[in-house]
């Protein structure tokens, strides 16, 4: 055995039961803030959605489109599927909701 040689470290053995919580950090917790979307903007992708029946955008694709900015797009698209004007579909694209006919 040679003099850098060491023996391996040994801890005593004991079981430590600590309780977890979850954190409760203020800044880590965001609380929905719900502000109303512009009613213009809001009229202005209605009618773009009605007069383009086809139109089925992306959200990002919708923010480019529409040069809104992130927040202020999902707002508009919230109120649009709350209000039953907008449908979102499987592959996360915006389309006019479909009425039975």
């Amino acid at each position: 055995m040679t003099a850098t040689a060491r023996k391996p470290l040994t801890f005593p053995h004991r079981t430590l039961h600590v309780p977890l919580k979850p954190l409760r950090i203020r800044s880590l917790v965001r609380t929905p803030v719900h502000t109303p979307a512009d009613q213009k903007l809001v009229e202005r992708v209605r009618r773009e959605f009605s007069d383009l029946r086809g139109l089925s955008p992306t959200i990002a694709q919708a923010r480019r489109l529409f040069h809104l900015g992130d927040e202020e797009c999902l707002e508009i698209f919230a109120q649009l599927l709350q209000e039953g004007f907008l449908d979102l579909c499987a592959d996360d694209r915006y389309r006019l909701k479909r009425y039975p006919s």
